[in-house]
């Protein structure tokens, strides 16, 4: 089976965010309508923009927050209309009332920043603004202030209401999908938030299938995501290995000839560099090294050694050992370096060098040399075998175009994922009615 993407063009699926935005603006459109077009729709209909949100964990909270964000930029508005017009700033010129007018939006961000409520400072910065910005057309500053807080509100109560309503869903269950751990945590030194984990233990529950990805061992799943029942192998090492957390044991690998690893160890000793090399023995994982540690090996070593999860010996490989790989730990200059050195002494169709920097420490670089079989690709071909429906199965890529940040980007990706294994559809909503008939 070829799981290489195709180059061809295809719209991208119409998400639920869309949807329902557009239909709170409707409602707020319709709400004018109702008020014999009293008011300000562009006021409702903004504030239904900016408070349609991807994720509602916490209905009440959101609600209160943009209540929040709206009163505090209602009453800093009123004010600050009420000084410019009383203080007759408009015979003082017109850049003197808009710096002003930016002062008060200096003012409405710090009052939220204040009570920690830096989320709402959106909404309150543009309620705020609406207010404002009739200067110095305007005859009554606190009728004109509370007109745009009414409006405001409304569009966030409808955006609230709607946001909370469920839309139709079908289920894609024939669909298989990659997740890297490097999109949902910034290093595997790191806890994946809270947040984050919700969000993934829901769509495994919900029985999406989910295949997680890291270059490392499989150390770092079994420590942070022990409150998840994982319902597929794990890929990792790079690709080398496929991991069952479930039997806790590893369930294919990809190692590399004993005749490969012997040429390579004798490169390396002959080139004076230290190692480690990774194994599998009984379905643990045994990291040799043989001789004393370098200084950047003992940086990445304290770091490392306390997981009960790796196994550190001193000394050589042996016969009984599965060997994944061998890893190199240096200077980034000296790694780019010796990295061009084993691309061009060791054959393609045997090894596979990665030159990858260091996650923590900037300065450092790790290579690793696998074998020329121990590829993602491969790994995602195995999984799929072991499912025994690789006919059926769609295997889908939900990778971030850029590094992680903040845990908004692992729920970014998670709802990329629940947009395609539920989306929005018609057909759900039919089937939901003539069974409940």
């Amino acid at each position: 089976m070829n799981l290489d993407k195709k180059k061809t063009f295809h719209l991208p699926r119409l998400g639920g965010r869309i949807v329902k935005t557009s239909i709170a603006v409707f409602i707020c459109l319709m709400i004018y309508m109702l008020r014999g077009y009293d008011g300000m729709p562009a006021q409702s209909c903004i504030a239904a923009i900016v408070c349609m949100q991807p994720f509602v964990q916490d209905s009440k909270t959101f609600a209160l927050n943009r209540m929040i964000g709206t009163f505090i930029g209602a009453v800093t508005g009123l004010l600050m209309l009420l000084t410019l017009s009383r203080g007759h700033f408009i015979f003082y010129g017109m850049p003197v009332a808009f710096a002003m007018e930016a002062i008060g939006m200096i003012i409405t961000f710090y009052i939220c920043v204040c009570i920690k409520k830096t989320d709402t400072s959106g909404l309150a910065a543009i309620v705020y603004l609406c207010i404002v910005i009739s200067y110095p057309y305007i005859e009554d500053p606190v009728i004109s202030a509370m007109d745009r807080m009414f409006d405001t509100f409304i569009g966030t109560i409808v955006a609230i209401l709607v946001n909370t309503f469920q839309l139709p869903r079908g289920r894609n269950e024939n669909r298989l999908f990659f997740i890297r751990a490097k999109d949902l945590v910034p290093d595997r030194y790191s806890h994946i938030n809270g947040t984050v984990l919700i969000a993934l233990k829901r769509l495994f529950n919900d029985g999406a299938k989910i295949c997680m990805i890291t270059e490392h061992a499989p150390a770092f799943f079994i420590l942070q995501m022990g409150m998840i029942k994982v319902n597929m192998p794990l890929i990792v090492m790079d690709g080398a290995a496929l991991y069952n957390t479930e039997d806790k044991e590893f369930s294919h690998l990809i190692e590399m000839e004993k005749s490969a690893a012997h040429n390579l160890t004798h490169i390396l000793q002959g080139m004076n560099i230290s190692y480690y090399v990774n194994t599998i023995r009984s379905n643990s994982l045994m990291i040799y090294h043989d001789g004393e540690y370098t200084e950047y090996e003992n940086l990445v070593y304290e770091d490392l050694k306390r997981s009960p999860y790796r196994n550190y010996v001193s000394g050589l490989y042996t016969e009984a050992d599965h060997i994944i790989s061998f890893k190199i730990i240096d200077s980034n200059e000296k790694i780019a370096a010796l990295c061009k050195d084993l691309n061009a002494l060791l054959p393609e169709s045997r090894y596979r060098v990665v030159n990858r920097p260091h996650s923590t420490r900037k300065e450092i670089s790790c290579l690793y040399v696998y074998s020329a079989d121990a590829t993602l690709e491969q790994a995602k071909k195995n999984v799929m075998e072991l499912m025994q429906q690789e006919k059926t199965l769609i295997p889908t890529d939900v990778y971030a175009k850029h590094e992680y940040e903040t845990e908004r980007d692992g729920l970014y990706i998670l709802n990329k994922v629940r947009n395609m294994y539920e989306p929005v559809s018609l057909k759900a909503l039919f089937r939901k009615k003539r069974g409940s008939k």
